[in-house]
């Protein structure tokens, strides 16, 4: 009937959301990566998340119509459904706020494809022979610098604004998800929003503490 269509439709859906969450979980360890960061990577990054983005809609579209609140005896192949879901918003919620740390602690010049780090902080210079050269390498007058330096800021500081708006777009659909679940399937502690089952979770850890060897 209409329940395993909708089941149907919310697992293909899910499926690729889950693809490309770790598609982007890849490609946000990336970031600061001298080998490998470049102006494409974090174009990719910023297609992916929007890609992402689209998906958890699509997601959100597909799953709510197949529970609600009165429902208490749900098959377990939608609970399934709805537990996968929250996890793939969790984690691409966690990558989000993780590439906004990494993007402000390593710039990267557009035009130059040339790597930042943020002064002050720590980095390592082993790898010779990287392909994204470091700013200082690179010859430049110290007002150039300074203005490459300034609109690499402001590209960083836009595309860092983007994805915390994102970030708090998937939140409240994290939200209204948990707030729409059958009171079973809810986390038990409210303050907790990016963890799931984390009463279970103390549970477990407690038990392996436990274990006699």
């Amino acid at each position: 009937g209409r329940r395993e269509r909708g089941e149907c439709v919310g697992g293909k859906v899910l499926q690729e959301l889950n693809v490309q969450v770790a598609v982007f979980r890849d490609l946000v360890i990336s970031i600061g990566n001298f080998s490998y960061d470049s102006l494409s990577v974090r174009r990719a990054i910023r297609s992916v998340r929007c890609l992402c983005k689209d998906l958890v809609r699509k997601s959100h579209c597909a799953t709510s119509p197949l529970y609600s609140l009165e429902d208490e005896d749900l098959q377990p192949s939608i609970c399934r459904l709805h537990i996968l879901f929250y996890g793939c918003l969790e984690m691409f919620i966690t990558e989000m706020l993780k590439s906004t740390f990494l993007m402000e602690s390593f710039q990267l010049r557009k035009s130059e494809q040339i790597m930042c780090p943020v002064p002050g902080l720590p980095y390592d210079r082993e790898e010779e022979n990287s392909q994204v050269p470091f700013l200082e390498d690179v010859t430049c007058s110290s007002s150039s610098q300074e203005l490459n330096m300034s609109s690499s800021h402001l590209d960083t500081t836009s595309e860092i604004e983007s994805t915390e708006s994102d970030i708090q777009e998937m939140r409240y659909l994290l939200r209204k998800l948990r707030d729409s679940m059958p009171q079973h399937l809810r986390i038990q502690d409210e303050d907790d929003i990016l963890t799931i089952y984390p009463k279970i979770r103390k549970k477990r850890k407690c038990a392996l503490c436990c274990v006699k060897k």
